[in-house]
């Protein structure tokens, strides 16, 4: 089915949606989403959705894109015809829609696909402590799906290598590299990037192949 055609603003849809963002009387969030989604920021004569950002709200930038990001994300995880987030509703959606999801609780989500989105908000409102979904369950809802994916990735990895005799020392030597690598990127690579490191190891690699 083809989504519905999406409707531009007009200058004073996009006017009348900028005044009501610095008044902060309705959902910021979503009027946000509006104004960027249906290019509002083209309708007020800018070049770019960042200018209009820029020049048209009280609010800081940074903050601007925030709450556009979390508008984002809250399109992806709520159903068609529901609007916000309800802690104690089994579905997590509240049928007065009220704005309780809060762009605290939407923030860790954003390292994740939009599948992935959809699965760890499911999974926090089902396993949230008494029914409450706190930003700091959700973030130990997305850690957990990190480092399932990681930790699939390198099975897989190490899983390429054929079975066949390694020398003892050698297999030794091997997972001492290993675990240190490991421990280097939990720490964020510390005062090395991430490139670097990948340099080392084609050094490595050049050496056996000597």
């Amino acid at each position: 089915m083809n989504e519905p055609a999406k409707v531009l603003m007009t200058q004073r849809e996009a006017r009348d949606c900028v005044e009501e963002i610095n008044a902060g009387i309705n959902n910021i969030r979503e009027l946000i989403f509006d104004l960027y989604e249906r290019e509002g920021w083209s309708a007020l004569g800018y070049e770019s959705w960042r200018e209009c950002a820029m020049k048209e709200f009280l609010y800081g930038q940074s903050h601007v894109y925030r709450l556009l990001a979390a508008a984002k994300i809250e399109r992806n995880i709520s159903p068609i015809g529901e609007k916000r987030a309800l802690p104690l509703a089994k579905n997590g959606f509240s049928p007065r829609g009220e704005n309780i999801i809060t762009e605290k609780q939407l923030r860790p989500l954003e390292k994740l696909t939009p599948s992935q989105q959809r699965e760890a908000w499911q999974q926090a409102i089902e396993t949230a402590p008494e029914g409450k979904v706190t930003a700091y369950h959700v973030q130990k809802v997305v850690n957990k799906m990190i480092g399932v994916e990681k930790a699939e990735k390198e099975k897989k990895l190490l899983g390429m290598f054929p079975k066949e005799v390694v020398d003892p020392n050698f297999q030794a030597a091997w997972d001492r590299l290993l675990t240190e690598i490991k421990n280097i990127r939990a720490l964020k690579w510390k005062t090395m990037s991430r490139e670097t490191a990948i340099k080392k190891i084609d050094t490595l690699i050049a050496l056996l192949e000597t």
